[in-house]
């Protein structure tokens, strides 16, 4: 058992993979671990730095950051989660995105998930 990142997971498509879904028996612990990295992930730049609160609030815009991050919601299997990053996530910031998610889900004892991405509306099914 472990968490297995999909090489689809935050990855560059036609459109980037701006969704990311956890599938798992866990879903009370996998709800509240992306809902840990998603607030996390606001403060990431294009870089894959993660800035703290204090430096977040006090940045220049010099490097982008994600727009908006959308509540955590139930699929079937799991949950989800939108980034909202333009199309565009640079292989800095999904890097940090990944090591973000994957350390959220182990501090609310997720023991066996997938993550993976797809276009919005094709992770409902």
């Amino acid at each position: 058992m472990a968490i297995r990142i999909d090489a689809s997971a935050f990855e560059q498509y036609p459109i980037a993979g701006e969704t990311v879904m956890v599938l798992g028996a866990e879903a009370a612990e996998i709800s509240r671990g992306l809902e840990a990295a998603g607030r996390r992930f606001m403060r990431v730049n294009e870089l894959g730095q993660e800035y703290t609160e204090e430096e977040y609030a006090a940045d220049d815009g010099d490097l982008y950051t994600p727009n908006w991050v959308s509540d955590v919601d139930e699929v079937a299997g799991g949950c989800k989660l939108y980034v909202d990053c333009k199309g565009d996530i640079p292989p800095p910031m999904r890097a940090r995105f990944i090591e973000i998610l994957q350390n959220e889900l182990v501090q609310q004892g997720v023991t066996d998930a997938e993550v993976l991405s797809r276009p919005y509306d094709d992770l409902d099914e």
